[in-house]
């Protein structure tokens, strides 16, 4: 099916070659770029408005370029990344080079602007309504989790016009994708609904050579959605969202990479660290006949009650959030087929949030004009760790945040072009680990508790010439709080190991400065749409990882994964993106993303170890790609009145990652190309896809390890999906 799919590919765009060389251009000025509206700040603003770099994503384009995930997402977006290293769990985002390894992620991620703690990975994109991808810090309006940027999924509302939709995907590797949704009023004009419901599956596409045979890298999610908007009056309107999604995953698609296999150390030195870019294989070794039941398991309530009231122009908002998730997973962490006692990992965790927001926004018509709000937000993590064969089991206390803010801004227009805004945030985040931990027969009790207080400010200015040109300038400073480094306070590593390493029991909280000109504009009578941004990013304190090594209760060196504080960070970089209207019949877009972010002071033990030299001076930061860059061509021919037969063709590419801040290991540049062809009506689209066209196997993220044979330096290499071939029908209603 691969050859014929690449024929397939071949074919359509040969056909998109001969169709656009006959397509029509008189009427070119007649179709205008649609003005997207966005929320970004807390208000609806057309995109080319809103003095922010935002890469927003209608429903028609998800639809249209087939969108499924966040990862889909980060491809079409400049300067953003996101790999799936641990399947569709424990996310680290990477947004203009500004990466982590443990820790919480540097960028957050929203649904309808609630906070989502847990994995946005399986949250299906075909029933939103938009999705805004914000750049640079965001605490100030979108709250804590925001040190380099936000990524908020507007859902559907409730409609009281009665329509729905129905999807059906069935593609290669045993996928299959169904969604559906309807809306309409259950009172007319007073209380409309809102049911979704989706399942999906995969079936991997890496054959296991160990014990217990097989695949890995399946997927399966199943979700339900209601939403209830109510409008008592025309003053008064109340939303209620509640979601329900259910994971079950198969075992992570990974592969061990070995220093031996390509060694940087000369013959005779008794070192080994793999350098240059690591080998994507096309087969896995895993002892899986060891564990009940590979893989993850997951459920997850998510509720949220929205209520707007409007008093005297002014508009008072309150927004109720709760979450709760359980989660397990097993899985073998040696990646080998061999049955090495302790990496036979069997772990929980539940996770609560709670959050409460209000807010009081004033006239949009005046010229002074403003916002101000109160954030409440508390979560609590329960993590039970374990091994099977010999069974440990490690119960840690629970975990509780709860940050408190007040936020707000104030808008000036200067004059009739010109307007400054200022912005800020006052936070604090309360730490609190404390109670007994065990690991075996044994425990011990701590108490691990600490405080971060932050101010988060940021100033724009907007200069707005005519409606369809916007340039700015925007300051702003991000902050990240700090955290513990919890696997020290295990029950097996004595005090006087905490006490040599006092210093990083505890982690600092980072902070960056960001600085950014930008420019909007739209040309030709707005079928070019255009987008230019640059900025520098000062960066102090960036969180990291190393691993200590630290000698247990019974006299035996074991490693701890530990984060540390960097020194300083610098990131430059540039933005370009745009969209041109050719003609009625086709559409061209492009974006391209520069992100050089280096290390200006740290001292690494790696790199020591390497070098001779701790420090890392002019490294790039890691996991974080240099260059990003996508080209689209969408382009539908009307065969008859309300048919069109469209083609479409995406194409992406990313530069190496590195996995550490040494340097050394890197997954190699990626390119990938998407083909899609099919014929499309008002109510209904038969779209044919090929999805990775040129099968490109680059690793989609590395994490550094120890061998479990030798205990020197590994690398465990996420494994990407290779070329896949498709359809998907739609019908509306």
């Amino acid at each position: 099916m691969h050859n014929a799919s690449y024929r397939a590919a071949l074919a359509a765009t040969a056909g998109l070659a001969w169709l656009l060389g006959a397509a029509p251009v008189a009427a070119q000025a007649e179709v205008p770029v649609d003005e997207l509206v966005v929320t970004a700040r807390k208000r609806e603003e057309v995109l080319r408005d809103v003095p922010l770099t935002i890469n927003a994503y209608s429903e028609e384009f998800i639809a249209r370029s087939g969108m499924n995930s966040i990862v889909d997402v980060a491809a079409f977006t400049p300067n953003f990344s996101f790999a799936q290293a641990f399947g569709r769990t424990f996310e680290r985002p990477v947004i203009r080079g500004q990466s982590n390894i443990l820790g919480t992620a540097n960028a957050g991620v929203f649904i309808d602007g609630v906070f989502v703690s847990g994995s946005i990975a399986t949250t299906d994109l075909q029933n939103l309504e938009r999705v805004e991808v914000v750049k640079g810090p965001q605490a100030a309006l979108f709250g804590r989790a925001t040190f380099a940027g936000a990524i908020n999924y507007v859902t559907r509302k409730p409609s009281f016009t009665p329509k729905g939709r129905i999807s059906a995907t069935l593609a290669e590797h045993g996928e299959t994708h169904f969604s559906a949704y309807h809306t309409g009023p259950l009172i007319a004009d007073k209380l409309a609904y809102y049911v979704g419901a989706r399942d999906y599956d995969y079936d991997g596409e890496y054959r296991n050579l160990g014990p217990g045979g097989g695949t890995v890298g399946q997927e399966h999610s199943r979700s339900y959605n209601v939403r209830l908007r109510a409008t008592p009056t025309e003053a008064l309107s109340a939303d209620l969202r509640v979601d329900y999604l259910e994971d079950d995953d198969g075992h992570t698609a990974y592969y061990l990479q070995r220093s031996a296999r390509n060694n940087c150390f000369p013959v005779g030195v008794n070192l080994t660290f793999y350098c240059g870019e690591v080998i994507v294989p096309k087969t896995v070794l895993f002892n899986l006949d060891q564990l009940p039941d590979p893989g993850l398991r997951r459920e997850t309530w998510r509720y949220a009650l929205t209520l707007n009231w409007d008093v005297a122009e002014w508009a008072l908002t309150s927004v109720t959030a709760l979450s709760d998730s359980h989660e397990e997973t097993q899985r073998d962490a040696d990646g080998t087929e061999l049955n090495i006692a302790g990496f036979l990992q069997n772990n929980e965790v539940d996770v609560h949030d709670r959050a409460q927001e209000v807010r009081l926004t004033s006239p949009e018509d005046r010229r002074l004009r403003g916002l101000v709000g109160t954030y409440y937000y508390h979560r609590k993590t329960q993590a039970v760790a374990g091994t099977l064969g010999p069974v440990t089991r490690t119960t840690t206390p629970p975990d509780e945040v709860t940050n408190t803010a007040i936020f707000g801004f104030l808008e000036f227009d200067l004059n009739d072009q010109l307007t400054a805004t200022l912005e800020g945030r006052a936070a604090r985040d309360e730490l609190d680990n404390t109670g007994t931990s065990r690991s075996g027969v044994l425990s011990r009790s701590f108490v691990q508790s600490a405080e971060f207080k932050s101010f988060s400010p940021r100033a724009t200015l907007r200069w707005r010439p005519s409606p369809d040109l916007t340039v700015y300038g925007t300051v702003a400073k991000g902050n990240k709080p700090g955290d513990f480094n919890a696997g020290l306070q295990a029950a097996n590593i004595p005090d006087a190991e905490r006490t040599r390493l006092a210093d990083i029991l505890t982690v600092k909280e980072e902070k960056a400065w960001n600085y950014e000109v930008g420019a909007k504009a739209a040309l030709m009578d707005r079928r070019l749409n255009v987008e230019a941004a640059a900025f520098y990013i000062d960066w102090t304190n960036q969180q990291l990882t190393r691993t200590e090594r630290v000698t247990n209760v019974a006299g035996v060196g074991q490693n701890v994964a530990v984060i540390v504080n960097a020194g300083q960070t610098e990131v430059k970089g540039v933005e370009l993106q745009g969209s041109f209207r050719v003609n009625p019949v086709l559409t061209l877009s492009a974006s391209y993303g520069l992100s050089d972010a280096k290390f200006v002071r740290y001292e690494d033990s790696r790199q020591l170890t390497l070098t001779g030299n701790a420090s890392v001076k002019g490294n790039r930061t890691p996991r974080a790609p240099q260059h990003t860059a996508s080209f689209t061509a969408d382009a539908a021919f009307p065969v008859r009145d309300g048919f069109d037969f469209v083609v479409r063709g995406d194409a992406f590419y990313q530069s190496t990652r590195f996995a550490q801040a040494e340097n050394q290991t890197e997954t190699g540049a990626s390119t990938k190309v998407n083909l899609r062809v099919g014929v499309r009506a008002p109510e209904w689209s038969i779209i044919a896809f090929v999805n990775n066209v040129t099968d490109d196997r680059t690793a989609l993220d590395i994490t550094r390890l120890t061998d479990p044979q030798n205990f020197r330096p590994a690398f465990s290499v996420a494994l990407p999906r290779g070329r896949q071939g498709g359809v998907t029908l739609t019908r509306e209603f």
